[in-house]
């Protein structure tokens, strides 16, 4: 995988990817397919995507969907910074915001959460 975003998009077309991973950005790059279906599955619970060091040492970046009128993920709002402020705590306490931000914008794309029916995180 490689980056949060990527994870957002990914989780919605995993099955169209091949869910094949090939390339080693750094050294926490998720290569493995099953790992990678592992993040998959947690990031669809969670309704968020997390990515530690997968490109830089020290940061640290999370996503949250973006849907169109479709219920397809079409996009991610994605924030990160550096592993020293990005701490878990610190993405939970704000996570609230970063969701309601991207709701906004899947409302102007269109989206009807209550057509929601693919068992991924609801607001």
């Amino acid at each position: 995988m490689s980056q949060s975003v990527g994870a957002m998009r990914l989780y919605d077309i995993a099955e169209q990817c091949g869910m094949n991973p090939t390339t080693t950005l750094r050294f926490l790059t998720t290569t493995s397919r099953e790992k990678l279906q592992k993040e998959l599955l947690l990031a669809q619970i969670k309704g968020y995507a997390c990515a530690e060091e997968e490109r830089v040492y020290g940061m640290c970046c999370v996503a949250v969907p973006i849907r169109d009128y479709t219920n397809k993920i079409i996009a991610a709002l994605n924030v990160g910074g550096p592993l020293t402020v990005m701490t878990r705590e610190h993405v939970q306490e704000h996570m609230d915001l970063l969701r309601e931000s991207a709701d906004k914008i899947s409302l102007y794309m269109g989206y009807d959460k209550t057509q929601q029916k693919d068992g991924i995180y609801q607001r």
